[in-house]
Order: structure tokens, then C-alpha cells, then sequence
């Protein structure tokens, strides 16, 4: 299975696009484009997006782990996980 790499979609905004703007642009405006879904989520933000899905902050709560290796017992501390809920629409272009 290929992975999409960021150099990837930057190469593919780049080909696609019909502005003017150099390669370097689009690269900066990725790279900010994800800042700012980042910056949202650390602040609690949620970042919905029409068309594709929305990121979100959601509180995991403590519980208790194994180790893989040893089998020993490991506690894991609550805190917070981004997750992505794709929308209907991505939904059905994967399908």
C-alpha cells in the first residue's frame, strides 16, 4: 500500500493548480494549512472541513496497559487525542 507523502500532495496542488504561484507557494501554503489544523486542535478547537470530515479533541480516559514484551502491567494517564470523522461524501469516493 503507497502513502501519500506531503512532498506528494505539495507536487500534486502544484500540478493541478491553475494559479501562478511556484512550487515553493504551494509548499508553504500545505505546510500552513496544517498548522492551522493543528493549532485549533491544541486549543480545543474542532476543524470542520465540507466535503471531507471534521478533526476533533476527544478526552481518553486512564486505564490499564500490558506490555507487549513482558506482559507487565502498565498504566496509561488520561489525556487528550485528536481523532478525524470522515464525511459522507469521502465516504462514499473510498468506497
Amino acid at each position: 500500500m503507497a502513502t501519500l507523502t506531503q512532498s506528494e500532495l505539495i507536487d500534486y496542488v502544484y500540478s493541478t493548480s491553475d494559479s501562478q504561484a511556484s512550487k515553493a507557494d504551494v509548499g508553504r501554503i500545505v505546510k500552513r494549512t496544517f498548522d492551522a489544523v493543528a493549532d485549533s486542535l491544541a486549543s480545543g478547537d474542532d476543524v470542520m472541513i465540507p466535503s471531507f470530515g471534521k478533526f476533533e479533541v476527544r478526552d481518553v480516559a486512564a486505564r490499564v496497559g500490558r506490555n507487549p514484551r513482558t506482559g507487565e502491567r502498565v498504566d496509561i494517564p488520561a489525556h487528550r487525542a485528536p481523532r478525524f470523522k470522515p464525511s459522507g461524501t469521502l465516504k462514499g469516493a473510498v468506497r
